[in-house]
């Protein structure tokens, strides 16, 4: 969202189409910024940076801030995207959500303010918890849905297998990582 919003400035106010295949590079930069504006925005009140060089001749820097507020307005038709699937979750399990003691929020979604707000608001007094590493979460219940699993059962429909969250590897003679296990790679 925040990238389609500067690419529409910028469009805006420079007439650069920052989508045609000759400013890739700066579209790619464009793309990192907003990133880290972002983590930056969930992590914290404060506006999030955005800077890159507009491919204009002669080029142009582009500075702009962003606050949580604005974030969450600019994000808001998605964020509220989540509420539907939450629903849909509790039907097959014949919950309702006021049966609920707990829910606790994992991935990548964990990480933006807004939605554990419009969580909170949709499961009222049930306390809605954040895990601070989301991957151990996510990865202990995967495990728990294993062990269910009869594994002596030769038509299990599911395999089994370790998974790196992270690359995994040593460090040489100058101080770089000599990468042994890359991310999302199978430890069997």
């Amino acid at each position: 969202m925040m990238v389609s919003h500067y690419v529409r400035r910028v469009q805006d106010d420079h007439n650069i189409d920052m989508r045609l295949p000759q400013h890739r590079l700066t579209l790619a930069k464009l793309k990192e910024e907003c990133e880290q504006a972002k983590r930056f925005i969930c992590g914290h009140q404060q506006c999030g940076s955005v800077r890159f060089t507009i491919p204009t001749n002669p080029p142009k820097p582009f500075s702009a801030r962003m606050s949580r507020n604005e974030f969450d307005t600019l994000c808001d038709g998605l964020f509220r995207e989540v509420l539907p699937p939450v629903r849909i979750a509790l039907q097959p399990a014949g919950l309702d959500k006021s049966k609920l003691n707990v829910v606790m929020m994992v991935g990548g979604g964990s990480r933006f303010p807004k939605i554990a707000e419009l969580l909170k608001e949709y499961f009222g007094q049930i306390p809605v918890l954040l895990d601070d590493n989301c991957e151990y979460a996510i990865a202990m219940g995967a495990a728990k849905l294993a062990s269910a699993a009869d594994p002596l059962e030769d038509d299990m429909p599911f395999v089994v297998e370790e998974i790196t969250p992270w690359s995994l590897g040593v460090e040489v003679e100058d101080g770089r990582m000599q990468i042994l296990i890359k991310k999302a790679r199978g430890c069997l």
